[in-house]
C-alpha cells in the first residue's frame, strides 16, 4: 500500500479507524486539540446508547484512547466527524502518520472498496 491510498476517496462514509493513545498522536510536533461537534459525557444506563459516544469534558489525559481515521482526523469515540479532537490535516501530519504512527488502511480493505469502486455503476 502506498501514501496514495490514504488520499483514496470511496464514498465518504467511515470506512477504517484505529485506535491510539493520546500520548502518541501529541509528539506531532503541530499537534492541537480541538472539541468539535462534542457530546459531553453523561452517564448512560442502558437501551440503545454507547458509553463511547459520549466525550469526556475534562482535558484528556495521556493514557485516554482515541480513534485515528482514514481521512487522517482524530475522534475522541470510533464514530467519523463526532467528538473531534483534530482535524488539521497537512502534508505532514500525513507524514507523521504513515511514518511515525504506522496508521495504514489494511490492504484487503483497500482491495474491497477498489473493487467495490470498480463494480458500481457509471
Amino acid at each position: 500500500m502506498g501514501t496514495d491510498d490514504l488520499a483514496h476517496t470511496f464514498t465518504g462514509a467511515a470506512l477504517y479507524c484505529k485506535a491510539y493513545h493520546i500520548r502518541d498522536l501529541r509528539q506531532y510536533p503541530g499537534w492541537s486539540e480541538i472539541r468539535d461537534h462534542w457530546k459531553p459525557e453523561r452517564l448512560v444506563t442502558g437501551g440503545d446508547d454507547k458509553a463511547e459516544n459520549y466525550a469526556p469534558e475534562r482535558p484528556l489525559a495521556d493514557d485516554e484512547v482515541v480513534f485515528l481515521h482514514d481521512d487522517l482526523t482524530v475522534t475522541f469515540g470510533s464514530v467519523r466527524d463526532e467528538n473531534v479532537i483534530f482535524r488539521a490535516v497537512t502534508p505532514e501530519w500525513r507524514l507523521f502518520c504513515i511514518e511515525q504512527l504506522g496508521f495504514r488502511i489494511p490492504d484487503d480493505l483497500i482491495y474491497r472498496l477498489k473493487r467495490s469502486d470498480a463494480e458500481a455503476p457509471t
